[in-house]
């Protein structure tokens, strides 16, 4: 579910399993498997890795338009914070 992750012992995976991190990326991956049971979209492969770079490689795309059409958040507020200064 979450290629390149190295734990050193079993706490360390543990703690990713229940992190929100893992969560999300599990609603992923259960999302596209249902969407390939119902038709709408073909899987790759059969393999998982080949299924979740996929999956990943479409969240990288759609923040990559995210950045460019949305402006930065802080911008705007610090401008404004500059004109209030006397």
């Amino acid at each position: 579910m979450c290629p390149g992750r190295l734990f050193k012992n079993e706490h360390m995976e543990k703690e990713h399993v229940g992190s929100k991190v893992h969560k999300r990326a599990m609603k992923r991956w259960e999302a596209r498997l249902l969407d390939a049971q119902n038709g709408g979209l073909e899987l790759e492969s059969e393999d998982a890795r080949v299924i979740v770079e996929g999956i990943l490689d479409r969240l990288e795309a759609v923040r990559e338009v995210r950045r460019c059409v949305l402006p930065r958040r802080g911008a705007d507020s610090r401008a404004r914070r500059r004109r209030r200064r006397p």
